[in-house]
């Protein structure tokens, strides 16, 4: 049997200057600025081979297709 995550928002990143505008039932990470939020988003997409989407500037989601 094989269990899988597919289709899925697994995390949410945003700056600081964002986090009153976002809320869900993923898990949200605040980034201090836009470098940090391109170095952890990466990190999390690569580490669970899944797919970054900016949805906005400081805005962005993991989704796992």
């Amino acid at each position: 049997m094989d269990i899988s995550l597919n289709n899925t928002v697994l995390a949410i990143f945003v700056t600081k200057d964002k986090a009153n505008t976002v809320a869900g039932s993923a898990p949200i990470f605040i980034v201090k600025d836009k470098q940090e939020l391109e170095e952890q988003s990466m990190l999390f997409s690569r580490i669970t081979m899944s797919m970054v989407h900016e949805l906005s500037e400081g805005l962005r989601i993991i989704v796992k297709h």
